[in-house]
């Protein structure tokens, strides 16, 4: 779909982006412009939390439900639009690192009165960056 060359067929196209992924079933045979067939948007509720297996719990809960709706949805929508239609091509894209998205926090305790410097955020952000 995304290439110099002329493409033909059916394609799924993934998004994978900032805490969703967006999935989009396109006709791309013979005419100007694709014709989206489907398509469909699954959020990922990313939450602080202190352990981060539970931030890759959610992201991988929303790769698997995408898919499912694809199989749910998507590829009947396919074969309604052209009962002979198959998935030729599968274009992937990552718009934005889910690294970023991970919620991260960080405690901070001391029993006297302190001084909020850029040093201690420097420390406390690379405490959480090592986390």
């Amino acid at each position: 779909m995304f290439t110099r060359r002329r493409v033909d067929g059916y394609g799924l196209l993934i998004d994978i982006g900032s805490g969703s992924i967006g999935m989009a079933l396109a006709d791309a045979r013979a005419g100007a412009e694709p014709i989206i067939i489907w398509s469909h948007r699954e959020h990922t509720p990313l939450k602080v939390s202190a352990s981060i297996d539970e931030s890759c719990k959610a992201i991988t809960t929303c790769l698997m439900n995408s898919m499912l709706q694809f199989e749910s949805e998507g590829r009947p929508a396919l074969q309604k639009h052209d009962g002979s239609a198959k998935v030729t091509y599968i274009q992937a894209t990552v718009c934005a690192p889910w690294s970023y998205t991970v919620a991260r926090t960080i405690n901070f305790n001391k029993d006297v009165a302190f001084t909020i410097t850029e040093e201690l955020l420097q420390e406390l952000a690379t405490a959480a960056g090592a986390q």
